[in-house]
C-alpha cells in the first residue's frame, strides 16, 4: 500500500440535509448579539401623507387676504457712486441710483408702499389690481398702473417720467398734478400749478399815484404772457383745454417773452394735450432763454425726447440732450440723458460721435440701468 496522504475530501462526504442546516444557522445566530426589533414603516408613512394633505388643504383654504406683512419700516440706502438693486417679494425690481434713500413702509404680497426720502431710483413693475403698489416722494404719491417708470426727488422737487405704461399720480397737499402719465410722458414738481406772487401785478405803495388816476384800471391776474384762463385749466389738469386756450399769436409771443415757468407750463400742456411740435418748440425757447433756470436741464431733456420719439430729429435730439448734461452735469437724469444721446447719435448715422459717447456712458456708468442695451450701439 502506498503511504502517499490523499485528500479526503475526494472520499468523504457529508449529508446535509434541509434539518441539519437549520441547526448550523441557529447555532450562529445563537452566537450573534441581538438586533433590536424594527418597527413597521407603514403608520408612519401613513401618517406623513395624511399630515400632507392637511397642509396643502388649510393653505389652499386660507382667505387671500390674511398674508402678513414681510418687511414693515426698512430703510434701504445706495453709497455716493454704486447703483442698487432690489428685488422684492412680488417680483418687482427697484433700481436705486448712487445717494438714494428709500424706505420699504408695507411690502407684503398685498400691498406694497415705499417712500423716496432722497435720490431717485428706476422702477420695473408688473400690475396686479389686487396688488396696490404706490411710492410717496415728498407729497406726491405714484401709483403703478404698470409697469416701468421713474421717481426722482430733488430738494423738494419731484419728477417722474414713464418709459412703459401708465402711472396715477396724486398729491397729499392738494397741489394740482396730471392724473396719469402714460409712456414717453414725464411731469416735474417744478411746472408752475397756481399763480405766484411774481405772477401777480405788485400792489402800489401807500400814497403813491396810480398812473391811470381818475379811470378805472383792470388789474391783471394770471401770469404776464399766458391768459388767467389757462392757469386754471392747468391747475386743473385740463391740459387740452389749457393749450387750447392759448391763440397762436399769444403762443409766438410766449416764446419770445415767456417767463421761465410760463414755457414750462405751456411747452407741458402742448406735449399732454398731444401737440408734440409746439411742446418742443416751448422747452427749446427756455432753456435757450432761460439757461440759469432750474427747469432749463429737465427742459433740454424733454426737447431731446420729443425729437427723437416724435419728431423723427435724431441729430437735433442729441444735440438737446448733450445740452441737458451740460446745463445740469450732476442731475438726477444724467445717465438717461446720455444713455438716449447714444441711441439718437446712432439714429442719426455719426457713429463715430456714437461710439465715443458709448465709450462715456460705460466709462462713468459701468454698472448703469442702460449699459447693456449702450455696449451694443453704434456697430
Amino acid at each position: 500500500m502506498s503511504s502517499r496522504k490523499r485528500p479526503l475530501g475526494r472520499h468523504l462526504q457529508l449529508r446535509l440535509d434541509e434539518a441539519r442546516i437549520d441547526r448550523g444557522w441557529q447555532s450562529i445566530e445563537a452566537r450573534l448579539p441581538k438586533p433590536r426589533a424594527r418597527r413597521s414603516m407603514r403608520p408612519l408613512v401613513l401618517a406623513l401623507a395624511l399630515l400632507s394633505v392637511i397642509c396643502v388643504a388649510v393653505i389652499w383654504m386660507r382667505p387671500p387676504s390674511s398674508p402678513a406683512a414681510v418687511i414693515e419700516g426698512a430703510v434701504l440706502a445706495s453709497s455716493a457712486t454704486e447703483h442698487e438693486t432690489i428685488e422684492l417679494v412680488d417680483g418687482s425690481r427697484l433700481v436705486l441710483d448712487p445717494s438714494t434713500r428709500l424706505r420699504l413702509v408695507h411690502v407684503s404680497a398685498r400691498q406694497v408702499r415705499l417712500m423716496l426720502e432722497e435720490g431717485a431710483l428706476d422702477a420695473y413693475v408688473t400690475h396686479a389690481d389686487t396688488r396696490p403698489f404706490t411710492i410717496l416722494a415728498g407729497s406726491i404719491e405714484v401709483s403703478v398702473i404698470g409697469t416701468r417708470f421713474r421717481v426722482a426727488l430733488e430738494q423738494e422737487d419731484v419728477s417722474v417720467s414713464v418709459d412703459e405704461g401708465r402711472v396715477a399720480l396724486r398729491s397729499l397737499e392738494g397741489e394740482s398734478v396730471p392724473a396719469t402719465l402714460s409712456a414717453g410722458e414725464s411731469w416735474s414738481s417744478a411746472a408752475p400749478t397756481s399763480l405766484e406772487a411774481e405772477d401777480l401785478v405788485p400792489p402800489l405803495e401807500p400814497n403813491e399815484p396810480h398812473p391811470d388816476q381818475g379811470r378805472e384800471r383792470p388789474r391783471r391776474i394770471g401770469s404776464r404772457t399766458l391768459p388767467p384762463r389757462f392757469h386754471t385749466l392747468y391747475a386743473a389738469g385740463r391740459y387740452d383745454e389749457a393749450y387750447a386756450s392759448v391763440e397762436p399769436a399769444r403762443f409766438q409771443r410766449s416764446l419770445k417773452v415767456g417767463t421761465a415757468r410760463d414755457l414750462f407750463a405751456l411747452a407741458s400742456a402742448a406735449r399732454l394735450s398731444g401737440h408734440g411740435r409746439d411742446a418742443a418748440r416751448a422747452f427749446d425757447a427756455l432753456r435757450r432763454r432761460h439757461r440759469d433756470d432750474a427747469r432749463a436741464g429737465l427742459a433740454a431733456l424733454e426737447l431731446g425726447r420729443l425729437r427723437l420719439y416724435e419728431l423723427d430729429d435724431p441729430a437735433g435730439a442729441a444735440e438737446a440732450f448733450e445740452d441737458a448734461i451740460a446745463l445740469q452735469p450732476e442731475a438726477f437724469f444724467r445717465e438717461d440723458a446720455e444713455a438716449r444721446r447714444v441711441q439718437a447719435l446712432q439714429a442719426a448715422g455719426q457713429l463715430e460721435a456714437c461710439a465715443k459717447a458709448r465709450d462715456e456712458y460705460l466709462q462713468r456708468f459701468p454698472n448703469g440701468l442702460h449699459a447693456a442695451v449702450v455696449a451694443k450701439r453704434c456697430r
